[in-house]
């Protein structure tokens, strides 16, 4: 790989006669300057020959190699739309299956065992969460098949503050949505019939305790 990157670098300046110009080098790629700073990160790596020429560069596009230029509003856009699309997928599936999975064992062992309607959500919450661990690679598949436009920005760009909080602005906008959108399974739920089973449970369970009572009563009267 960094033998690659070597031989890429060193192709940079391809074609020039004189290894090195008073006037300064083009312009470098986006993955000429990605391979620059491979071998920046790894100067172990970097052959003797090459020293001079990536100190040229860096001189001649400081703002581009070693210290990262700020990234445009419209890749910090991009950045946060890329991060927002699978996030609202992961919401919708989070709060769906906590939804309809905590509604399912709040009607059955709810009422079975008389456990409480937040203690049936946190069990829907944790298959919610497993099924977020083996259905986020579908997600996030499924995601980059939508064809989003890329922001472009190079790895040195991804570590700026301004890229990582537009990744994470973007992450909580997406979850909210989908979260949102998640909640639908409730224009279809009937949270009183589950009470009214509850209640029947309970009428039950004190009926039987009172006949039992009362049976307990006559054996120690005989």
């Amino acid at each position: 790989m960094f033998a690659r990157s070597t031989f890429r670098a060193s192709a940079l300046f391809r074609g020039r006669r004189r290894p090195f110009s008073s006037s300064p080098p083009s312009s470098p790629s986006e993955s000429q300057i990605e391979t620059l700073e491979a071998l920046q990160s790894n100067p172990s790596l970097i052959p003797k020959e090459m020293v001079p020429l990536l100190t040229q560069v860096s001189k001649a596009h400081p703002d581009i190699i070693g210290n990262a230029a700020e990234p445009s509003v419209r890749q910090l856009q991009l950045v946060a739309l890329g991060q927002a699309v699978p996030f609202v997928g992961f919401g919708i599936m989070d709060n769906m299956i906590m939804i309809l999975s905590g509604d399912y064992i709040d009607m059955t062992l709810g009422v079975v065992f008389g456990i409480s309607t937040l203690c049936a959500a946190a069990i829907g919450n944790i298959m919610s969460d497993l099924a977020g661990v083996g259905l986020g690679t579908v997600i996030e598949d499924f995601a980059a098949k939508l064809g989003l436009p890329e922001p472009r920005v190079s790895s040195a760009q991804m570590k700026l503050r301004s890229v990582r909080f537009a990744g994470q602005a973007g992450c909580a906008a997406g979850i909210t949505v989908g979260c949102i959108i998640g909640m639908f399974p409730l224009l279809f739920i009937d949270s009183k019939k589950i009470e009214k089973k509850k209640k029947e449970a309970k009428k039950e369970e004190a009926g039987e305790e009172s006949k039992n009572d009362s049976d307990d009563e006559e054996r120690i009267e005989l």
